[in-house]
Order: C-alpha cells, then structure tokens, then sequence
C-alpha cells in the first residue's frame, strides 16, 4: 500500500543519509519491520486495527480535531497520496494521542506517526501549503530529533513519555510510567535521583493540599509519639532548613500542607541522604530501626504524612519507611561492591493438605433453587479450606468451577461469601464510592466529555480515576484503560454464549474474568449484567454497575486471577484504599494509591 511503501522508502533513506544522529536514534526511527508494518496498517479484511471492535469512520467523535493536528504535522502532498485506509490509520493514532491529552496522561509533545522523516513538518520545514496550525504551547513544541520513537503496533499504546512540563522540550526528559510488576506494593514508584534539581521556590497551588479535619483514624502528634516509644527521634525540621531545596517547605508543612508526589519524595531523599552521609560514619549503619524512626520522626512532626488507610499491624508510617528503603537502595548502589551487604536465603514454607467433612460429590447434586440455598450456602463453608488449598496449587478457574458448580448459581452470592470467608474485615466498596462519583464530576468537569460505549458516568470516572495512577509499558498493554476489558456489550436477543466463545476465540492470550452487559434493542441501556468467567457465566441479574464492578473485583480474588494489564493499578487501588484488603504479611498500600486517596478525601 502507499504507506507501507512510503515508510520502507523513507526508512532506507533515513539510514543511508542520516549521519548527524546517534546510533540510538536511528534504530529507533527506523527498525520497523515488513511485518510489523502489515499488521500496523490492515488486517485480512483491509480494515485498520485499533483495538477496538468497531473500524467504522464515523465513530470517532475527534475526528476534526485530529484531522487538523495531522495537517499539523505531516505534509499536505503526502496525506492525499494515503489511501483511505491509510489516511485513516494516520488520523487515528493522532485521535489516540488528542484523547490520552484531554484525559491527562502524559504523553510525547507531538504524536508519533508512523511516516517516512521526509513528510514530517519540522521547525525548519515550510507549513504554507497545510492549514496554519494554532499557536502551540510550550508543552506542544515538537521533541528534539533523538527524542522521536516509533509508534508501535495496533493496541499497543505508547506508554513511554517524556515530561512535558519540565522546561524546555529537550535536555532532562525522564520516564513518567514505570512498569508495575505482579508482586508489586510500594516498589511501582520511583525514589532514586531524579528530580534533584527541583526546589520548594516555585511552588504553585496546584502542588499542595490540605486534608479535611476530623478525618476517621486521623491522629495528633502526640498520640503517634506515643506508638513505639524505643524508635531513634531525628530532628527533620532542622534538617530539612539546613537543605537548600526544602528549607522554603518548612513553613508550608508546619500549616497542615500536604504536596504533590514529586516534591513529597523530594522531602523523603534529603532526609535520607542527610542521615546517611552527614551524620552517619557510613551509609551501611543507616539500619532498619533508624529507617523506622526518621519515618516517625517525620510524621510525628508533620502529622499530615500520616497513612489514611490503616493496614492490620503496621504502623501510621510504614509506608514511608518503603520509601526510605528503596531510597537508601539507590545510596548502596554508589558504594563498591565489596562495602554492600549481602543477603541472606529465603526459606519456604511447607504446605500441608486440606481436609474436609463434606461429601463433594453430594455438594454437586443438589439442585441450585431458591429453597436450597441455605445448604448450599453452608456445604460452601464448611468446604472452604478446600479451595484455599486449590488456589494455592494454581488451578485454573474452569477447574475450580468444575469442582464447585456452584459459584455459577446464587447470582454471585456465593463468591461474595467466599470473599468474605476470605477477607471478613474487608469493606464495602459500593457504599464508598457512590458519594465520591458526584464530586468527581463536579471537580474534574472534562470528565463528563469521556467517550465510553456503555455511557455510564460510573465507567467515566474509573478511567479518570486510573489515568492518575501508574500504568505498564509493556509493549502489550495499553497506557490508556481499555473499557472491553472491563465491559462489553450485546444487544438483547443475541446469544450469549456465542459471544463469549467468540471472545475467546479471537483472544491471543487469556481473556481475564469481565462483565457482560445486555442492553436494549433500541438503545444502550443495560438491562442485566453477566460475569464471564472463562466460559462460565453468571446471570447478576438488574444490579447497578457498582455493584457488578463489586462482583467482578471479588471474582479476581476468588479464582485467584490476575487483574486486567490496563486496570491493574486502579483495582490495586480498590484492593488497598477502598475495601481495604491486604494480600500476604508484606503488601501495603502502592505510594500512588495512597496519594489519590487523600485526593478524593479532599474533595
């Protein structure tokens, strides 16, 4: 097609006649293989992929706008020799890169197309022949040549960025979304040295907060002096007057103030690197203890650091001690390698096997009506450590199925039951949220302007709601939460199991538990929702999104599956802060979360 053959021109050109760049630069504007091409463009049918189910035109409500910003920066001569198909591929990406900006994610300074350098629109290039663009900011400016990267496949966003609010558009650009691993609790935030050049003289009202008095479990200095009185005391306030980067924030944190996270981690390195290399004769006599007790410290001083969300046996500050550790990581890191300390083995626990009184096979028959439900409710409990011992053996949800039929029947009762058999002290994440949806939209007005299928401002908010917190850059996964990885949508009359087979079918990889909503002939509106769990489905019945969302968060748990790539941090965000469950002896609340929930607190 014209842009395939365009781009493998534009590519050899670029490798034969750009010398100035780095090495670096060239592999990365032009390793863009055959293959990787076709499936960019079309698929079997010539239709463009983009991820999502539909490839009509007229489906894009940004189409203008992106129109506009692809004249802005591709030549004019070369997007009307685009085949429609192609055209449509190129307004696309740029529709993709307008989204990701009205929503607040962060993203590169111009969209990054997939055209030979030649059709570029560069400062140098004239622009007469194309619509004049508007006056772009300072955060628009175009990247510099070594900063440009290729656009990857077809649902794979781009997730890797550079920081467009730093001065300038060259120079100091780091990473803004760091991958989060499966085990991750409070290492998906980033201590080292970044940001050193940052200072407490620009401050702006958007870099602080305060919280609302007479929080729930909020304590005084006094009270938290009081938890473990043995820990070490440091004296933060003079450390943090005697450092040119805080000195001015003291003032600010002696009023209740609370501060963005790039300048609360500023505040976190200067008090570890002032203990470490001003009052200690050498970084590896910083122990844990006094770790612990500069954490205190800090809080009992400014109470306002303090953790809003109480986790079972940990402390108001254990989640500052996470950052201190991984900053003094970063200090260790600088010393020789024969000064560092060495670590010791793990030791795993041996696991023992689960027994039970009830008779599994008679469990099975019994006949899944209303007026046995409260035997089935009770051979569930009474089977429970059962499953505890198949969950821990990794079976599959069709096998835990398979041996539980139930889970299937009850309209989801029983895998509440099983959550709460769980989690006893989890809370109710249905009775949180429905105040806070309101306030969202009422602060963040542009949330309303969300283009989501299902058109529930509930789905709105999610995605306002995990656009605040990291997100992978693993090339499969989408920097921007996918809504069909949450919800899809059938029109009534339709078969389900069809389309659920169908779903599967088409998958490369495992379709994660995700809810099916019916909807009416005519219009959008859903009817009854399904939970979809491999092939099973569980008929929710007319319950509010909310309450599916409950449903299908606890299912995760349950079956014991991963969260959806795109959703991870946000349901990791629900786990911690909103029904305030913890997973092993180690998890904790993921600094980010922690942060967005004084946000919505403060609202």
């Amino acid at each position: 097609m014209a842009l395939v053959n365009a781009i493998k021109t534009g590519t050899k050109d670029l490798l034969r006649n750009d010398n100035s760049g780095s090495v670096s630069d060239k592999t990365t504007n032009a390793s863009v293989t055959n293959s990787e091409m076709s499936q960019t463009v079309t698929d079997s049918k010539g239709n463009y992929e983009t991820g999502d189910e539909s490839s009509e035109e007229d489906d894009d409500p940004n189409k203008e706008e992106a129109e506009r910003v692809l004249r802005q920066y591709v030549k004019s001569d070369f997007i009307n020799s685009l085949s429609p198909y192609d055209h449509l591929a190129l307004r696309r990406k740029c529709s993709n890169w307008l989204r990701m900006q009205n929503c607040g994610l962060p993203t590169s300074a111009r969209p990054n197309l997939p055209v030979p350098e030649s059709a570029l629109i560069t400062d140098e290039t004239s622009s007469k022949e194309n619509s004049p663009p508007s006056k772009r900011t300072k955060s628009q400016r175009p990247l510099r040549k070594s900063s440009r990267v290729n656009l990857l496949k077809p649902n794979k966003s781009l997730t890797q960025s550079a920081n467009t609010n730093d001065k300038g558009s060259g120079g100091s650009r780091r990473q803004l979304i760091k991958p989060v691993g499966e085990d991750d609790n409070v290492q998906d935030d980033r201590d080292g040295d970044e940001d050193d050049n940052d200072s407490g003289d620009t401050l702006s009202a958007n870099d602080m907060y305060k919280l609302p008095p007479n929080l729930e479990n909020m304590k005084t200095g006094e009270e938290l002096s009081s938890q473990k009185p043995h820990l070490p005391s440091f004296d933060v306030e003079e450390i943090l007057l005697k450092e040119e980067k805080t000195k001015n924030l003291v003032q600010h944190l002696k009023d209740g103030y609370l501060f963005v996270e790039k300048i609360r981690k500023m505040i976190f390195r200067t008090l570890v690197r002032h203990v470490c290399h001003k009052t200690m004769d050498h970084p590896t006599k910083f122990t844990g203890t006094m770790k612990e007790g500069l954490a205190k410290s800090l809080v009992v001083k400014y109470p306002q650091f303090q953790k809003l969300v109480m986790v079972p046996e940990q402390t108001p500050w254990s989640h500052i001690v996470a950052h201190f550790q991984n900053i003094f990581k970063r200090v260790l890191t600088q010393l020789p390698v024969e000064q560092r300390p060495r670590k010791g083995k793990k030791y795993r626990k041996k696991k023992t096997n689960a027994t039970s009184d009830v008779d599994l096979d008679l469990l099975k028959t019994i006949n899944p009506i209303t007026a046995n439900r409260e035997a089935i409710l009770d051979g569930m409990k009474k089977s429970y450590q059962i499953r505890v011992a198949l969950r821990e053996k990794g079976d599959s949800i069709t096998e835990i199925i398979e041996k539980f039929p139930h889970f299937q029947h009850q309209c989801g009762q029983t895998i509440s039951m099983e959550f709460e058999l769980m989690y006893p002290n989890a809370s109710d994440m249905v009775r949180m949220l429905t105040p806070l949806i309101p306030k969202v939209l009422d602060k963040y007005g542009a949330v309303k302007n969300y283009s989501v299928k299902c058109g529930l401002n509930e789905m709105k908010v999610f995605q306002h709601l995990c656009s605040m917190l990291p997100h992978s850059i693993d090339r499969d996964a989408s920097a921007f939460p996918v809504e069909k990885e949450l919800l899809c949508l059938l029109k009534s009359g339709k078969s389900v199991d069809d389309y659920v087979d169908g779903r599967r079918a088409k998958s490369a990889g495992a379709v994660q538990p995700y809810l099916l909503g019916i909807t009416g002939i005519a219009t959008n509106e859903i009817l009854k929702y399904f939970l979809v769990l491999d092939s099973s489905k569980i008929d929710l019945g007319n319950c509010t999104f909310l309450r599916a969302v409950d449903w299908l968060f606890k299912s995760y748990h349950v079956f014991n599956v991963h969260y959806p790539i795109s959703w991870r941090n946000f349901f990791r965000f629900l786990q911690t802060c909103v029904y305030k469950v913890f997973v092993g002896n180690h998890d904790d609340v993921i600094p980010s979360a922690q942060n967005l929930f004084s946000k919505l607190l403060s609202l």
